[in-house]
C-alpha cells in the first residue's frame, strides 16, 4: 500500500478542503501519515466543516473513518476518530436491538500496524 506524495497531497486536499485554513494546516501531518489507507476507508469525514448547521470554530479538528473488518458482525458499527495526539474508536455494538457504546484507544502507531494487516481485529491494537 504504497502512494506518492503528490497522490497523498491531492487526496487531502480534496477530503480536507471544507476545513478552515487553520484546521486544514493542523491536521495535514498527521492525515498525510493516514493517506496511504485511503483505500480502505468504507466512510471518511473530518471536522468540524465550515459549511456544517453546527459549526463551531473551537472543535477540535479531526477526521473519522470505517473500514471493512471482517472480524465484526455487520450490525456493529467501528469508528476511528483521529486527532494529532491518537486515535479513539467507538464501537457500537447491537445485541439484539439493544445498542451498547465502548470507547477504546490506540495510537497512531498501532493504528497503523492495525491498518496495514488486515484483517486480523482491531480489538488486538488498542490500550484499554
Amino acid at each position: 500500500m504504497t502512494t506518492s506524495l503528490t497522490q497523498d497531497l491531492v487526496w487531502y486536499q480534496n477530503h480536507f478542503n471544507t476545513l478552515s485554513t487553520e484546521h486544514f494546516e493542523y491536521l495535514k501531518d498527521i492525515a498525510l501519515r493516514y493517506a496511504k489507507y485511503q483505500n480502505l476507508f468504507t466512510c471518511f469525514g473530518c471536522y468540524p466543516q465550515r459549511q456544517g448547521k453546527n459549526y463551531d470554530p473551537k472543535e477540535r479538528p479531526h477526521f473519522i473513518f470505517q473500514v471493512n473488518d471482517p472480524t465484526e458482525p455487520q450490525e456493529n458499527e467501528v469508528w476511528f476518530t483521529v486527532k494529532p495526539e491518537g486515535v479513539t474508536i467507538d464501537y457500537q455494538i447491537n445485541l439484539r436491538g439493544d445498542l451498547w457504546k465502548e470507547e477504546h484507544i490506540m495510537t497512531h502507531a498501532k493504528c497503523f500496524e492495525y491498518l496495514d494487516q488486515l484483517p486480523k481485529g482491531w480489538h488486538h491494537f488498542t490500550e484499554q
